[in-house]
């Protein structure tokens, strides 16, 4: 029902929000990981081809909006939401079935990943870190951009993760110190 409701972007709904989007890729990947037995997932070459699909089909629903008079922006906005999600439900049955054991730095790198998506989208930090310190339009028509977007992306995550870990300690000192055990 929520994935029906996001197609509704398509035709002009602009009440969809990131937040909504997060939502929503959440509720999918929480009924993918509940339901993981239950469900016949196709298998990772499958998987891996219909993900390079949807990358296809998103690079040329832009180009083909773009030929159309339709700014990119505009025509990025328009098709990417959708097909995001369906990239990453792709993904993410890709990991699904991926035997991979626990990895320490790994558990802990996306206990903030979260915490980085909500600093980077609060509102006043969203638009002094991209419109003034970021600032990619400087490399707009650069063959740097790809790589400065790389090394930016990693940077804010790096920043961003250091912030909540800092936060998770604090708030760990703050529950051993308050916290009683029953007798």
């Amino acid at each position: 029902m929520l994935f029906l409701l996001d197609l509704t972007e398509l035709f002009g709904n602009m009440l969809i929000s990131n937040f909504y989007l997060s939502i929503l890729a959440y509720f999918i990947g929480a009924y993918l990981k509940k339901f993981t037995q239950q469900i016949k997932l196709p298998s990772i070459k499958q998987l891996l081809g219909v993900s390079f699909l949807i990358y296809l089909l998103d690079l040329l629903s832009i180009t083909i909006l773009s030929f159309a008079g339709i700014s990119f922006g505009h025509a990025a906005h328009f098709v990417t939401d959708n097909l995001a999600i369906l990239l990453g439900i792709s993904v993410f049955c890709i990991f699904l079935q991926l035997n991979i054991p626990p990895i320490k730095i790994i558990n802990l790198t996306a206990s903030t990943v979260f915490a980085s998506y909500l600093i980077t989208e609060q509102p006043l930090v969203r638009s002094m870190l991209w419109s003034k310190i970021v600032n990619a339009a400087r490399f707009q028509n650069s063959f740097l951009l790809p790589i400065y977007g790389i090394v930016i992306v990693a940077l804010i995550f790096v920043v961003c993760s250091l912030i909540d870990l800092c936060r998770q300690q604090i708030f760990g000192f703050i529950f051993t110190l308050f916290h009683r055990t029953p007798k």
